[in-house]
């Protein structure tokens, strides 16, 4: 069964007629990752829509078309058509148009960028092998109000975020709009299920709550008439209790109802407690 992260990825490679400027921003994302050989820079991976990805931009920059080793895919790229190499750089002469920015953090993304699925947690995650380009990439994420954390792992470094709305947001962001609808989806219904379990506990806390109370009564009732202190109790009192140790299973506001005249549940309860304080009292005189 395809991951969320896969089908992200999958939508992601659905591009439409994109402007030049678009075309050297992507083309620049993947040089933030290309290996220096020497005579070029390659670029290798095992995915062969991802270098699909990278051959369609700018074509003249290839020194060869794909070759296959070992299942992996290899481009060799001149290195003469690489004029800038910071984040700085490619950020002040690379992305002109508003769409420049989305196509070059969709690239990060395709290239190195992992979600997870929301039915089961809420992260994105972005992996380098440079700490020095994980850090400029972490500044210009925080530049376009995307606040991610960093890690180690090994030998690589991780941006992530575990926030819902930022994963949300930068799904929508990079143009991942079937993924983006799916993820509010399962938030909402995860959002659903939990004050659900929630709502469920907090019945049960007061269901245990009530049969704790209600075993407490009636032990002091049984006392009052085991010992005859039950014709203690004021008339009120006594209609009560009688009522309560013969209808154990019913809730206070049920019992309220067929006192005479009814009561509320409050009123239930309080006559309970006077019950049960003169049953301490006379317990502790013994």
């Amino acid at each position: 069964m395809p991951s969320f992260s896969k089908d992200t990825k999958e939508e992601l490679y659905d591009i439409s007629k994109l402007k030049k400027c678009c075309y050297f921003s992507i083309f620049y994302a993947f040089s933030l990752f290309f290996k220096d050989i020497g005579d070029c820079f390659v670029f290798e991976s095992n995915n062969k829509k991802l270098i699909s990805f990278l051959k369609d931009d700018i074509e003249y920059a290839f020194k060869t078309s794909p070759i296959v080793k070992n299942n992996d895919y290899l481009v060799h790229i001149r290195k003469d058509v690489i004029k800038f190499s910071t984040i700085a750089e490619i950020k002040n002469n690379i992305l002109k148009c508003d769409n420049c920015r989305n196509m070059f953090l969709r690239t990060i993304f395709l290239i190195s960028g992992s979600v997870s699925d929301p039915n089961k947690s809420y992260r994105l995650e972005l992996v380098f092998k440079n700490e020095v380009l994980a850090n400029e990439i972490k500044d210009f994420l925080k530049e376009i109000d995307y606040v991610f954390l960093s890690s180690r792992r090994n030998n690589t470094y991780i941006l992530y975020t575990k926030k819902s709305e930022t994963v949300k947001d930068f799904l929508a962001y990079i143009g991942a709009t079937k993924a983006y609808f799916k993820f509010i989806d399962c938030k909402i219904l995860k959002e659903v299920r939990n004050e659900a379990n929630r709502a469920s506990n907090c019945d049960s806390a007061n269901i245990n709550k009530m049969l704790d109370a209600s075993k407490k009564y009636n032990k002091a009732i049984r006392y009052l008439l085991k010992t005859g202190d039950y014709e203690l109790l004021s008339p009120d009192l006594k209609e009560t209790a009688k009522l309560k140790i013969e209808n154990n299973e019913i809730t206070f506001q049920e019992l309220g109802k067929q006192l005479n005249p009814p009561i509320s549940k409050s009123g239930v309860y309080h006559r309970l407690e006077r019950i049960y304080a003169v049953y301490l009292s006379l317990k502790s005189k013994k």
